[in-house]
């Protein structure tokens, strides 16, 4: 079946560019021709227009390879034209790069010429398909062998995201829209396969730390190490997450590296959902505050183009003190509660269970090792209340109101006011929005969007909204902490 496209348009616009260049050149051309510059810019106009109208070629371009044919039926083109020319008139209508343009003309290939278009007649027909199109056909039988086979699932997902990321750089997917369908449809859900890949994670850590490296020593000198164990199945996680053993420049002992994918894929989520930034933005702001180690992000080794897709290398601190072990030792302080309870208020997050948050051996500072972000987000516009009521986590409610119990309203908000003004969460917030810009660095290697939320149209506007809501929540925190009595 065929389509047939309108070149009205195109022909128009080709014949009102070609002549303005006639008229240029016809004007050059008559200031060298005697006494009679009207006659002869006539005369030469009339020569150039009549060429244009009268000897060009009307060529038929088909677009063939995909389930219906695309024909554009009159396309003027020069007879004088060379390859290169048309290859680009080609390129223009149907998308396909020079390079990946395959020429038919009478059943038989289009061979490269000076003028190929020289003996052509009106309307007669070239036959364009993209070069890729075989690699798109083992494309499409990989994605479902991974979503119908039940074996050897991971090596065929990574094919077929190597498949896809050829196939996106030839340009494939803006030729033929079936195509660009069955990859929209499909492909997140092989990606998200792949990204449970440790070699893929690894590579992917390896090639990260090995460029910051570079980065960091310049023209210097230096060692760059990185290995991999495999992360012990106490420590829970998934199975592809890993350790890293990392020594960049600057860095006098190599440093652990706990590597975890961070895409969606649990109960209740579907693969091929945008990576939650406010996730991202949370490790980052722990980190800052001393709350979390030193944490990176690192791009896919492969772009799956899914958006669902990057590791989190958090760096091992073995100072941390689980909260279910501090209990144990009945060395539970109101430190530690209230930075807990804050962190909790102030960033919105949610799931701090006893063996995911507690402190730093021989501190009092507040330690978080796993948490999740809290789907909805307010200003609290009688914030005292939160930091005096709320609790850790529900389970934990009794045991942080009987730390709490001990102490009055203003002791309280004291020790909360000494942490809060520590932590200097306004410029650190700053610092976090300016990192995680989403036109550079990570977040534009990685081509994230904003998690869009069932309250807003814009996932832009949402993260905007989520900056705002922090800083009036950290503007009414700081107007009750103005307000305690010294």
């Amino acid at each position: 079946m065929r389509t047939r496209r309108d070149t009205t348009r195109a022909t128009r616009s080709a014949r009102v560019t070609k002549s303005t260049h006639l008229w240029a050149e016809t004007q050059s051309e008559a200031k060298n021709i005697g006494n009679f510059p009207i006659a002869s810019l006539f005369v030469a106009t009339f020569m150039k227009f009549f060429h244009w109208f009268f000897v060009m070629v009307n060529v038929s371009i088909c677009l063939v390879g995909g389930e219906e044919e695309t024909l554009w039926n009159s396309v003027p083109m020069d007879p004088q034209s060379s390859f290169d020319d048309l290859q680009k008139e080609i390129e223009e209508l149907t998308m396909i790069p020079p390079e990946y343009q395959e020429i038919e003309h009478n059943g038989a290939p289009f061979l490269q010429s000076r003028q190929p278009l020289a003996s052509f007649q009106n309307y007669e027909e070239l036959r364009v398909k993209h070069k890729e199109i075989s690699l798109f056909v083992n494309y499409k039988t990989t994605v479902e062998r991974v979503l119908n086979e039940r074996t050897n699932q991971h090596e065929n997902a990574k094919t077929a995201v190597e498949f896809c990321e050829r196939l996106h750089k030839c340009g494939i997917f803006f030729v033929y829209h079936e195509f660009f369908t069955f990859r929209c449809d499909n492909h997140s859900n092989v990606a998200a396969w792949a990204d449970d890949d440790v070699e893929l994670i690894r590579r992917a850590t390896r090639e990260f730390f090995e460029n910051l490296h570079d980065e960091k020593r310049g023209n210097e000198e230096s060692e760059f190490v990185c290995y991999f164990e495999q992360r012990k199945k106490g420590l829970g996680g998934r199975p592809a997450d890993t350790i890293a053993f990392v020594k960049i420049h600057g860095e006098h002992c190599i440093s652990e590296y706990n590597i975890k994918s961070h895409h969606y894929g649990l109960k209740g989520r579907k693969y091929g959902e945008e990576l939650d930034v406010f996730e991202l933005l949370c490790y980052k702001l722990l980190s800052l505050i001393g709350a979390y180690p030193k944490v990176y992000i690192i791009p896919p080794i492969i772009t799956t183009e899914t958006k669902t897709s990057a590791y989190i290398a958090t760096k091992w601190d073995d100072r941390f003190q689980s909260l279910k072990n501090v209990i144990k030792k009945k060395a539970l302080t109101a430190d530690v509660v209230v930075q807990l309870v804050m962190i909790k208020v102030i960033l919105f997050v949610e799931d701090l269970y006893d063996t995911d948050c507690g402190k730093w051996k021989d501190t009092e500072n507040a330690a978080v090792a796993d948490f999740v972000p809290d789907d909805y987000f307010e200003v609290y516009e009688n914030i005292k209340r939160k930091i005096m009521t709320m609790g850790i986590q529900r389970d934990l409610m009794l045991l942080c109101d009987s730390v709490r119990d001990q102490y009055d309203e203003n002791t309280w908000l004291k020790i909360a006011k000494v942490y809060f003004e520590k932590w200097d969460l306004a410029n650190k917030i700053d610092l976090v929005r300016e990192d995680l810009d989403p036109s550079k660095g990570v977040l534009k290697v990685l081509e994230i969007g904003f998690q869009k939320g069932h309250l807003y149209e814009s996932p832009t506007d949402q993260f905007n909204e989520y900056i705002d809501t922090l800083r009036k929540n950290l503007e009414n925190l700081q107007n009750v902490f103005n307000s305690i009595v010294q």
